[in-house]
């Protein structure tokens, strides 16, 4: 069932026709075009995140998506960011402890730790025979 075709049975019945136990599709109309609205509420927001992420990389209010459109301005958002990954992926990341320099095999963790800094290992657990 499309949109059209659930609105066109809610438009063309009257409302206290509208049971959950009614024939017809009433009840499964009311539920598509309830459904699809909040698809479409979620849609919205989904895009307003888009265009906020994109006046951010574009460094404006969102002035170029409005003027170039949505294919263009995430074209080129795309290739603004492309510019600048390989100054992100050697760029010094310094320890919380020391400021020295992070090793590439740390640098994934949350809180950036050089080796020095590391602390102790827990000791295992040793059961008892």
């Amino acid at each position: 069932m499309t949109l059209q075709e659930a609105l066109s049975i809610v438009r063309d019945q009257t409302i206290p026709g509208l049971r959950a136990s009614g024939g017809d599709g009433h009840a499964e109309a009311v539920e598509f075009v309830l459904s699809e609205l909040q698809r479409l509420e979620y849609d919205a927001e989904c895009r307003g995140y888009a265009a906020n992420l994109l006046a951010v990389i574009h460094h404006d209010g969102g002035h170029y998506l409005d003027q170039h459109g949505w294919k263009k301005a995430t074209d080129d958002a795309i290739a603004e960011v492309v510019k600048y990954l390989p100054q992100l992926s050697t760029a010094k990341i310094k320890c919380r402890h020391c400021g020295r320099a992070v090793e590439e095999a740390r640098r994934c963790y949350a809180v950036p730790v050089c080796y020095a800094c590391l602390p102790p290992p827990r000791p295992l657990p040793v059961a008892s025979l």
